[in-house]
């Protein structure tokens, strides 16, 4: 899979983004550090203009509730309701990545229909682009969402598109083993 020479400059910033991220995954101690990190590396190294992560609820809105982004967000995150349900506000990219456990993409979202409902918002901050990443247990089940914005329409090709797919599975398998060292932590202390 090798990109074209227009998109080169592009893909080895991407190159460079995972492999910083894949040293700031394997340094981190703790959840909040690593959501930070990783958000930091993504805008400063990748390009983009926003990150954020979400971990999806399991309370009756099925929220998903911001614990780290990066970047121009100006309000943004407080100004959108977003969610995983089958509701309006869970058709989105985001929703839609943790529930389908699938990369969504949204190239325009001056065009995008699932972008209805935050494309004033998303339009306000340049957002012109955006993908959501599932961030996945062991066995497939999504916890969370990786989102990245661009202030560029048709920002994810195949090519970015698979690098930060790896970013995302490196950022999941990491959270995972977090949480089962911190589940073993306490189940030490206490027993």
């Amino acid at each position: 899979m090798s990109p074209s020479k227009e998109q080169m400059p592009r893909y080895d910033r991407a190159i460079i983004m995972l492999k910083q991220a894949q040293a700031e995954i394997d340094g981190a101690a703790k959840l909040a550090d690593l959501y930070t990190r990783v958000c930091e590396v993504v805008v400063g190294l990748g390009g983009y203009c926003m990150a954020w992560i979400g971990l999806a609820e399991n309370d009756a809105a099925k929220s998903v509730h911001p614990v780290a982004y990066t970047g121009y967000e100006s309000g943004y995150l407080e100004a959108t309701n977003i969610t995983w349900s089958t509701e309006e506000t869970g058709l989105g990219p985001t929703g839609t990545a943790i529930r389908e456990r699938r990369i969504q993409i949204n190239n325009s979202t001056s065009e995008s229909p699932r972008m209805a409902v935050w494309r004033d918002e998303a339009l306000k901050r340049g957002y012109a682009a955006s993908i959501a990443l599932p961030l996945k247990e062991k066995f497939g089940e999504a916890f969370g969402a990786l989102m990245i914005y661009s202030l560029e329409e048709d920002a994810f090709g195949p090519e970015e598109v698979h690098i930060l797919s790896q970013l995302a599975d490196k950022l999941s398998a990491a959270v995972v083993n977090l949480r089962y060292k911190a589940r073993e932590a306490l189940g030490f202390h206490q027993g």
